[in-house]
């Protein structure tokens, strides 16, 4: 999916390579207004530092971080706008979780 690096961010992301059979970390960076080609997993670790550059990314940003709807008038329900954030920010800490499982498996020895 196609992204660009939002202002103010850069992003280093790491991967484990295999060179001559020996598991290795690699990093690449990339820096403000710099445009990105990522997989899911990779644009949901920097997802916060990405903005659209496709309809699909659009789509997959819309589904994996819907915008919090906020009330414009003075009595806004600031209970519940913090009730639904934290649920967001608890699915989003499943989601890291279950990823950073994924990761261990993969490379930990058999």
């Amino acid at each position: 999916m196609k992204f660009t690096v939002r202002a103010g961010f850069v992003i280093h992301d790491t991967r484990l390579i295999e060179i001559q059979g020996v598991i290795q970390p690699q990093t690449n960076s990339y820096y403000e207004g710099q445009a990105v080609d990522f997989d899911e997993a990779t644009a949901l670790d920097h997802a916060h530092k990405l903005e659209s550059l496709s309809k699909e990314s659009t789509a997959f940003l819309e589904k994996n971080f819907p915008p919090i709807p906020v009330s414009q008038s003075q009595s806004a329900d600031t209970n519940t706008q913090m009730q639904s954030l934290a649920q967001q920010v608890s699915d989003l800490t499943a989601l890291v979780s279950k990823m950073a499982g994924a990761v261990t498996a993969a490379v930990s020895p058999t």
